[in-house]
């Protein structure tokens, strides 16, 4: 787990559960926003204090509180992105919300009761910069979607690559307690045929 995965992920984990895989929505879903912080939040006002206005004025302590503005709004908008995922870890998927500071959710899908995985590539946009729809189905037919989300090909395999680990070490678990509770019961015959000679 990197150091951006552990500040906003580790509150959703399990005593013990490991963080697999996150996956994001891609980052061209804030570029637009990111741009006009950047523009009006602060290449405008530091533009006024460098042109306009006396480094040490009123005026530019005013516009150096827009920029501290414009910086706390990218930051937010950076974290709102980033903590909007999908976390795959060795327990279950954890699909987490996250809209603001004071508002948060998640919810767990186990892997046993995922029916498919597809993903979608849709539009010219989509396809240049790599970005689609992750749809997951379960057993019941419930839907569960990922929009925007960067490299769903790689998404989607990596997904199933989990799903697959699992289920093979889950088998092997179940075939090593079969064959624990036969050799139980094939010793309990013997003792009982030996005690009743």
């Amino acid at each position: 787990m990197n150091f951006y995965e552990k500040i906003f992920f580790h509150q959703y984990l399990d005593d013990g559960e490991k963080l697999i895989y996150t996956m994001h929505r891609h980052w061209i879903v804030i570029l637009r926003r990111m741009l006009e912080i950047a523009v009006f939040g602060m290449l405008v006002p530091l533009s006024l204090v460098i042109f306009f206005f006396q480094p040490d004025s009123v005026v530019a302590y005013g516009l150096y509180a827009w920029i501290g503005i414009g910086l706390i709004a990218s930051l937010y908008t950076f974290a709102d992105w980033y903590s909007d995922a999908w976390l795959l870890t060795n327990e279950s998927i954890i699909d987490v919300h996250w809209d603001g500071f004071f508002k948060k959710s998640a919810q767990r899908i186990g892997y046993e009761s995922i029916e498919s995985v597809i993903y979608e590539i849709k539009g010219v946009k989509a396809t240049l910069f790599n970005f689609g729809i992750l749809t997951i189905t379960n057993e019941s037919g419930n839907i569960v979607e990922i929009e925007n989300i960067q490299q769903p090909r790689k998404a989607e395999a990596k997904l199933n690559n989990v799903r697959n680990q699992l289920g093979e070490q889950a088998g092997k678990n179940n075939l090593e307690t079969l064959k624990e509770l036969l050799a139980d019961v094939i010793e309990d015959k013997l003792n009982k045929r030996s005690k009743g000679r």
